[in-house]
């Protein structure tokens, strides 16, 4: 029986990795909880111990509530950036109705967080409003954007005004995503095509 080969170690991580490892897993439970019990409900203690750390880790990080939630929404705008950018349509009409799909099919923690930050920054003002006003000003300049290489390409009319077609699009889906939190009846995925086919409607010479 030839010998046995001994099983290689599992490679040790750095501390670089932990810390990057124990920063997300954060991150996903603030998201997780923010979705449950909204920005005011959500204790620093609770995220730590969703994380499976102590309950003092986020403000030994972070240093205050304030400084971690705008993290959270920084950590927000990005999945929507990296998104995006894995959607890999050809710019214009195509990524902008591939990212109105990737929008509707969101049913997950991130997507509940957004719709519940956004309601409470506009209520409660404060850093949160700044945040979200910029995680907004991303998402419109995207749209825009990619109306304007449209209108390049001879795929979008020549008279629309992007910006003012940008913020229509993304309050249409806005505010669908604050229905079916409201009511389980509406449901994103099963509006997707009439949703699709009007900004079609709205766009398409």
């Amino acid at each position: 029986m030839p010998p046995r080969t001994p099983a290689t170690p599992p490679k040790r991580r750095t501390q670089t990795e932990r810390k990057q490892d124990a920063e997300q897993r954060l991150l996903d439970s603030a998201v997780e909880l923010i979705g449950r019990k909204g920005v005011n409900g959500m204790t620093l203690s609770e995220v730590g111990e969703m994380a499976g750390y102590s309950r003092g880790l986020v403000s030994h990080h972070y240093g205050s509530r304030e400084a971690f939630l705008r993290v959270v929404a920084q950590s927000l705008r990005q999945r929507f950036v990296d998104a995006e950018q894995q959607t890999h349509h050809e710019p214009g009409l195509d990524a902008l109705i591939a990212n109105v799909e990737l929008y509707l099919s969101g049913t997950g923690p991130a997507s509940r967080a957004v719709n519940v930050m956004l309601t409470e920054a506009i209520v409660g003002g404060g850093s949160l409003l700044e945040d979200m006003r910029a995680f907004t000003a991303t998402s419109r300049k995207f749209y825009a954007n990619q109306i304007r290489l449209g209108i390049e390409r001879g795929e979008m009319r020549k008279d629309l005004d992007p910006e003012a077609q940008a913020v229509m699009i993304l309050g249409m889906l806005r505010g669908v995503a604050a229905q079916a939190l409201l009511d389980d009846k509406v449901q994103k995925s099963k509006l997707r095509s009439e949703i699709v086919a009007t900004i079609r409607r709205m766009l398409v010479a």
